[in-house]
């Protein structure tokens, strides 16, 4: 068999497979994008956290809570705790692709929360602002969220932030988990 034969002999196969594979391709778009489906006893509050800040005063961090149907004290919490650039939306970036929305599902009361200075959560800006939330400033800070998870000593609120009216939460969960 000649040279140039065989090349275009294979280039003839590399066009038949490249056909083949986009003739099997789905289109970019909604139509292939992941969704996750939960049901209509999905239910997701704002909360409101308080929390004791670096400078020892009191400081309110916003966050969410998500249930799935019936719960009770014995129902484990899960806190989800964000990275440094982020927030509590990235474990919801919508109804249809949710960590929190998907462990809900599975049966847990799951927490997300803005760590002090992020997002919806209180601006630390007293002297040392920023450089004062060392990584044990903000293990102090989960260790209160923690006590309010399983007390109940939190607030939820109807706004999208916990600067309108809030109102004592009428749960405890007497097992919490931390993911972060």
């Amino acid at each position: 068999m000649s040279t140039s034969r065989n090349v275009a002999l294979i280039a003839a196969l590399v066009l038949a497979v490249f056909a083949a594979l986009q003739a099997g391709a789905q289109p970019a778009g909604a139509a292939s994008s992941p969704q996750m489906h939960f049901d209509s006893k999905m239910k997701v509050e704002s909360v409101c956290l308080t929390v004791t800040n670096p400078s020892l005063g009191q400081s309110t961090l916003y966050g969410q809570r998500f249930t799935d149907g019936a719960v009770s004290a014995l129902t484990p919490a899960i806190v989800l705790v964000h990275g440094i650039a982020s927030s509590t939306a990235n474990w919801d970036f919508s109804p249809t692709w949710s960590v929190a929305r998907g462990l809900a599902a599975k049966g847990y009361v799951v927490f997300s929360y803005d760590r002090l200075g992020y997002a919806k959560s209180s601006y630390y800006d007293h002297p040392g602002g920023g450089y004062t939330l060392t990584t044990s400033a903000h293990r102090d800070e989960l260790h209160d969220i923690v006590g309010e998870v399983k007390s109940g000593a939190y607030s939820t609120t109807t706004g999208s932030d916990c600067s309108g009216p809030q109102q004592p939460s009428t749960m405890q969960n007497r097992l919490v988990v931390i993911i972060g």
